[in-house]
């Protein structure tokens, strides 16, 4: 499996046409390097399934429709930080303002769970990052522009599972929250049962609510595990 160093993908933009709502999709996937010193207290182990997620989501989310220009994979926080940044900002910029009806899916897969009463991603360079604080809080989906939050994550040691309030109007999260701790060994060309099941549930064109029922079922039966979804949508979306 090629191993990726950069930490930003760029590609051409998924031709739409006029009637067509334009989709954008932001795909990052931490495998973690263990020994960075921020996060040494939590010595987590890497997570070998990070590149086939990555490959997986980015390629589902193509075949989708979306546009996976701002993508980031085994990133730090400030790089973190920035390609939110990049994504909301093409999103503004190219869909003429927040009013559009623009679908927009953010996609994660690494270490995440509460800490300190934070939903928190883990970066590469071992410091959490707020999801809560640094994207939720950022967007700005108003009437028209849903949001999708796709989390497939293991849980960060010492850390619970995630927990949510009351997202932004507009907004969709799915999460699993794997309460196995990694021991750093696996194939690199499998991907994690939450990301196989979003993965096969998106080959179909359905209500992202009907995708939900399918992931959930499927995780539960084939591996036992719970996933969890909360919604904010003001009308059906279809994916």
């Amino acid at each position: 499996m090629k191993r990726f160093n950069s930490q930003l993908c760029v590609h051409m933009p998924v031709p739409t046409t006029a009637h067509e709502q334009r989709r954008y999709a932001l795909i990052v996937s931490n495998t973690y390097h263990s020994g960075n010193l921020a996060a040494d207290s939590l010595s987590p182990a890497p997570l070998p399934s990070g590149d086939a997620n990555y490959l997986r989501m980015k390629k589902c989310a193509q075949e989708r429709g979306f546009d996976t220009r701002v993508s980031g994979f085994n990133v730090n926080e400030k790089e973190m930080d920035a390609l939110v940044q990049r994504f909301l900002t093409l999103v503004y910029e190219e869909t003429g303002g927040g009013n559009s009806s623009a679908l927009c899916l953010f996609y994660f897969s690494g270490y995440g769970s509460r800490v300190n009463g934070e939903n928190m991603l883990l970066c590469n360079d071992g410091r959490f990052w707020d999801l809560e604080r640094d994207y939720i809080r950022l967007l700005s989906p108003g009437p028209n522009r849903p949001h999708l939050l796709m989390l497939d994550c293991v849980r960060i040691p010492g850390g619970s599972g995630f927990v949510w309030n009351a997202p932004p109007i507009n907004c969709f999260v799915m999460f699993a929250v794997d309460e196995r701790e990694s021991d750093g060994t696996g194939d690199h060309t499998s991907v994690t049962p939450f990301t196989g099941a979003v993965s096969h549930a998106l080959e179909k064109r359905r209500d992202v609510e009907q995708m939900a029922k399918a992931v959930r079922f499927s995780l539960l039966v084939e591996w036992q595990i719970d996933s969890f979804a909360v919604s904010t949508l003001t009308s059906s979306v279809v994916v």
